[in-house]
């Protein structure tokens, strides 16, 4: 941080200090509908108390705290003219979802409708709090006799405008009804981002409707560590507190408004047998009492209220409060009855404009309805909204998609010429993408979408410039043209949603459940039997004396917590670094890992470092039980280590682990906690817990080979236990064979398979070309030509089929991904109905990497590392399927061109190792990544020698990563044997392979060697992995 920043913060914390403060006491006496609700509430059930302590903060740069007064002013006449606009739109609201309701998509839905109200995404108080007051602070120390005034017409907004700023504000009528959601809990940072608001309004970046408060948000992340969203409904007088904040800091010109739940499970943790027993009428009051309380101090009359309790005990997320809590329309609708002076708009599993219909016919005193996902999901099926409730006519400005999408463009531009394209666009391009939902090629549409967003970023990277290059707009209508009928662009609105209503129709006739937010009954008798079969197991452990029941460890009166202090006090310091052991046995156990890392590392508050290997084990304590899929992790994070132990068993829990059931047996996810570091004083610091819930480091390190053999991996093998003085390889090696089985290296696969590396792999080249250098033409005849000819390949012995559809022989030209696509995708679709041999798509280009996978391909092989297409690493990491990452310079094209190294072993090693560092940055862990050395891909004769006779060196500076050796029937074996006939180089073939191993270590068995001839290779690999393991 530089002496300015720092000067600023500083001077920034005395004007925060110094300022004013006051408190809120103006409650103005309750009308006589609040006193009969009150008298409701009486009868109802008691009135309870929260139970998270009051929150209290001070407002400063203070004003009139009175929310009316009794002659009309300027602000109330501003506030008046924006709440009636605010009642004309809000029969229909577009919900705020993060990631979803940025100003782009907000542009697009008011080209749709024009009359539909739109709200934000939910914007931090403190963020711009914070902002406000670090670019005031600037200011003055840059302008010392700068008076208020010209501080605040002047400070730099803009990052302020980041969150802020609306679309088309200077062309009439700019955005339209608008709402910005606020959350925080702080009423001093409300009242300041109130007037940032003021103050961004005044300089013509926006032009809000109304200012709405989140109490309704259920995520982990807000309502727990935050303390606000959904868990504010439990504290109704702070929000009242918060509300007459956001009043005052916006002068009292704009409308607030509270967006809400029916409640939440503070009281009793959510359970949903219990809950259909739940008290309903004791639940309405305690709805009416936040009602009450905050509608109190007059400012709020409007409420937008979720029709589902918010689970915040239980840590589901977000997507689990939308689709588990029932859903309470009724409470909703007799709120309107209760409170007719105050309006009422209904939310939470609304899917359609039918159903919009639907509850305002069935309630005439509601005041809207607020749809989300439906909206983002498939915004054209909204577009008769402003006829059907709004009673406009049909005369739409837009008429049809592809009018909308012009229009659409016009924003676009202007976005681009305003900003950085390497930054925006692919939001610019992403509101759009759903436009075109379920018509026909609308995939193409949206694959063609994701191209051109990522231009940008990949000609900067490249150092080059967007001059010249086609304007977005261009780009996108080219993306609609070439991928959709007129039929499709050109339909009415009225067609389209006449079509929308038969598919409605055709729907509830085949299914005709209701849609009341509940999980299918499918599901729910799944997850019956799954527990059902689950806890039959444990009874027949017990009662076969398999094991003993799990019994209550007693309480540590003196457990001792050494070196243990609290997270940082300011911000997210990851002043912790963590290594964890993982580990799976039921279900799909890879996925059951991905899933639990993801849920992990869903906050800024913990992040994955690196990974290891997984290992295959039988289990050790327990042995009647599937064997194990172990691995270890290394996770930096803010959380104090008790902290972070609950995250972890809440982790396990949502996976479906059940801690009442027996210790050591069977498990869908188990986390432990093994080493924990904490960076004090500029340095790392070994951690030692010993408490009742939890020691560090974990106890039994020693023993387990299924925890030393992955921590090796991921520490590096140096990590010193700290009380026992030996590093992890240390322990490792003195582990005693007869300590347990064998843990084995695997390669994890989709649909619950592996490969196990306990011997060299062998992968069967099948090329759909029709000019590979050695089998060009032989399989591309058709797809029953290429399917037997693998099922040929595992016969004989191949573990993975690795299916290509471009030539990379050097001179080789690119084959289009259309093409590659039409070439393999039939191939992998036609052997997966035959056989579940491991299949591996040879491309790289990430769209033919989705279409393989998706048709049921299980490993990439990109012979360029990741490097010929900027999507692929995040497209093999989302699709969460190993990698192999080979070396190349150059193309198929120029790479012969391109074999001068300093040293080659030292080049192509460093240069993997910055793939697969970069791999890891994507989010494609160790465990899913192989190295190829990249034989005869810009490398001479010589090279190629010298890499395949340090392949141990290569090994070991990668850490030890699986390594496939590629040198079947190449030229270098020709020129080495005089073999001119590429087809006749099989013999030259297996020996290239099979030497380089000769010359590695006994443990180095992770291999993969991939060819043409099968059997031979199989033979060879056979007695080699026989006189090794001797």
């Amino acid at each position: 941080m530089n002496s300015r920043s720092r000067l600023s913060r500083i001077f920034t914390a005395i004007i925060m200090f110094v300022s004013p403060v006051y408190s809120f006491l103006v409650t103005p006496p309750r009308s006589e509908t609040v006193r009969k609700a009150l008298r409701f509430s009486s009868r109802s059930g008691q009135r309870t108390c929260s139970s998270q302590p009051r929150l209290t903060a001070t407002i400063d740069e203070g004003s009139e705290t009175s929310a009316s007064t009794d002659a009309p002013t300027e602000a109330s006449t501003i506030r008046e003219q924006k709440y009636q606009e605010l009642m004309q739109t809000t029969t229909l609201s577009l919900a705020p979802m993060m990631e979803y309701t940025d100003r782009h998509f907000r542009k697009l839905i008011r080209l749709i409708s024009s009359n539909t109200l739109l709200y934000t995404e939910m914007v931090a108080a403190n963020a711009l709090a914070h902002e406000r007051a670090d670019s005031k602070a600037n200011y003055r120390m840059q302008h010392t006799a700068a008076s208020e005034e010209q501080v605040v017409a002047n400070y730099e907004d803009s990052y302020l405008r980041r969150f802020l700023a609306q679309s088309g504000i200077h062309v009439p009528p700019g955005e339209g009804a608008s709402v910005l959601q606020l959350g925080g809990s702080d009423p001093q940072q409300l009242y300041q981002a109130a007037q940032t608001v003021a103050e961004m309004s005044q300089r013509g970046h926006c032009d809000y409707t109304a200012l709405n408060l989140n109490c309704g948000c259920p995520s982990p992340k807000v309502a727990g560590k935050g303390c606000f969203g959904a868990a504010l409904m439990d504290d109704p007088g702070l929000v009242a507190q918060l509300t007459t904040a956001l009043h005052e800091g916006s002068q009292g010109k704009l409308p607030i408004t509270v967006k809400c739940r029916i409640g939440t499970d503070s009281e009793q943790a959510f359970n949903k047998a219990a809950y259909a027993e739940v008290d309903e009428g004791a639940e309405y009051a305690k709805l009416c009492r936040f009602i009450e309380e905050v509608a109190a101090p007059g400012i709020v009359t409007d409420f937008s209220v979720h029709a589902r309790i918010a689970v915040l005990q239980r840590k589901f997320s977000p997507a689990d409060n939308r689709k588990i809590p029932p859903l309470k329309y009724n409470y909703i609708r007799r709120l309107c009855e209760d409170y007719p002076e105050f309006t009422f708009s209904l939310n939470g599993g609304i899917e359609s404009l039918s159903q919009v219909q639907r509850e305002l016919e069935l309630c005439p005193k509601l005041k809207g309805v607020m749809v989300g996902r439906a909206w983002a999901a498939d915004p054209w099926s909204f577009s008769m909204s402003d006829s059907l409730l709004y009673g406009k006519d049909d005369d739409y400005e837009f008429g049809n998609r592809f009018e909308i999408l012009k229009a659409y463009c016009k924003h676009a531009d202007d976005e681009e010429e305003r900003g950085d394209p390497a930054r925006i666009r692919r939001f610019i391009t992403k509101a759009i993408t759903p436009l075109f939902a379920g018509e026909p090629n609308g995939k193409k549409y949206r694959i063609a979408l994701d191209e051109i967003a990522g231009i940008p970023k990949k000609l900067k990277a490249q150092a080059k410039s967007l001059a010249g290059q086609p304007k977005i707009s261009e780009l996108i209508m080219n993306c609609a043209l070439d991928s959709l009928s007129d039929d499709v662009l050109f339909r009415s609105r009225k067609d389209s949603f006449e079509m929308l209503q038969e598919q409605e129709r055709a729907k509830s006739q085949k299914d005709p459940r209701p849609n009341n937010g509940e999980r299918s009954a499918v599901v729910t008798e799944w997850q019956q039997r799954r527990k059902a079969e689950s806890d039959g197991l444990y009874e027949q452990m017990l009662s076969n004396g398999l094991v003993t029941a799990k019994q209550e460890a007693p309480t540590n009166q003196h457990a001792q917590i050494r070196n243990l202090t609290t997270a940082g006090t300011g911000g997210l310091s990851h002043n912790y670094r963590v290594f964890l052991g993982v580990g799976s046995n039921l279900g799909d156990r890879f996925q059951n890992v991905r899933k639990g890392i993801q849920l992990l590392c869903r906050s800024d508050e913990v992040r994955m470092l690196r990974s290891s290997f997984f290992h295959e084990t039988a289990p050790m304590y327990l042995s009647e039980q599937p064997s194990f899929l172990n691995a270890a992790i290394e996770v930096e994070t803010s959380l104090e280590p008790h902290v972070l132990l609950k995250l972890l068993k809440d982790v396990e829990q949502d996976l479906g682990r059940n801690f009442s059931e027996v210790r050591n047996g069977p498990r869908p996810l188990d986390l432990d906690v093994l080493f924990c570091d904490r960076f004090e004083n500029g340095a790392w610091k070994h951690l030692e817990i010993d408490s009742s819930e939890l020691q560090i480091p974990h106890p039994g390190i020693a023993e387990r080979e299924f925890v030393l053999k992955p921590l090796s991996e991921v520490s590096g093998g140096e990590y010193m236990h700290p009380l026992l003085n030996q590093t992890v390889q240390q322990m490792n090696e003195q582990l005693p064979k007869s300590t347990g089985p064998s843990a084995v290296r695997v390669l994890p696969l989709p649909r619950n398979r592996t490969i196990l590396f306990n011997e060299t792999i062998v992968m069967g080249i099948l090329n759909v070309t029709p000019d590979s250098f050695s089998d060009g033409g032989n399989w591309d005849k058709s797809v029953a030509v290429a399917v037997e000819h693998a099922l040929q390949m595992q016969r004989d012995g191949a573990s993975i089929i690795d299916i290509g559809g471009e030539s990379t022989r050097p001179g080789a030209k690119e084959v289009e991904e259309e093409e590659q696509i039409r070439r393999t995708v039939p191939v992998i679709k036609a052997i997966r109905e035959e056989s579940d041999i491991p299949i591996s798509i040879d491309t790289r280009h990430a769209r033919v990497t989705r279409a393989a996978v998706e048709a049921g391909a299980d490993i990439v092989n990109d012979v360029s590392g990741g490097l010929h297409d900027d999507r692929m690493l995040e497209t093999v990491a989302e699709m969460g399927v190993p990698i192999v990452l080979m070396h190349m310079r150059g193309t198929p094209e120029t790479m012969l061109s391109m074999t001068e190294y300093t040293n080659v072993v030292d080049d192509v090693t460093q240069s993997l190792k910055e793939r697969v560092k970069a791999a890891e940055e994507a989010g494609i862990p160790r465990w899913l990544q192989i190295a190829d050395p990249g034989i005869g891909f810009a490398k001479d004769m010589t090279g190629n020698l010298l890499l395949l006779k340090n392949l141990d060196k290569i090994r070991s500076h990668l850490h030890d990563i699986p390594i496939m050796v590629g040198t079947s029937r190449k030229g270098f074996l020709g020129k080495l044997t005089g073999v001119t006939e590429a087809s006749e180089r099989d013999f030259a073939t297996v020996g290239s392979m099979i030497a380089p191993l000769c010359l590695e270590g006994k443990d180095h068995t992770c291999s993969i060697l991939r060819v043409h001839n099968v059997a031979a290779t199989v033979h060879a690999t056979r007695v080699l992995d026989a006189i090794k393991s001797v």
